[in-house]
């Protein structure tokens, strides 16, 4: 049981350095597009959903497919892993 829980506290510990990262990124992202779109002519408006929507799409995606490869690799049968192709 204290395996688990220190995977957990692990795992939240990821999640955390992995959200003050993108937070720093999202912000830097921001500032960049807005500075550069200052340039043209024709003026556009940067919404900051996009950049959420984009960082919520790349987690989930990694989400899924961490979760499908974990999952295959446990209910593949060992022999696979043990035997030579």
């Amino acid at each position: 049981m204290k395996t688990i829980i220190r995977n957990f506290i692990s795992v939240l510990r990821r999640f955390k350095m992995a959200t003050i990262l993108n937070i720093f990124g999202l912000t830097v992202a921001f500032s960049a597009i807005h500075k550069w779109l200052e340039n043209f002519a024709y003026k556009t408006p940067v919404y900051w959903w996009v950049f959420m929507l984009a960082f919520l799409l790349v987690f989930c995606l990694t989400i899924l497919t961490v979760t499908f490869q974990n999952w295959r690799v446990a209910n593949e049968n060992p022999v696979y892993s043990i035997k030579d192709n």
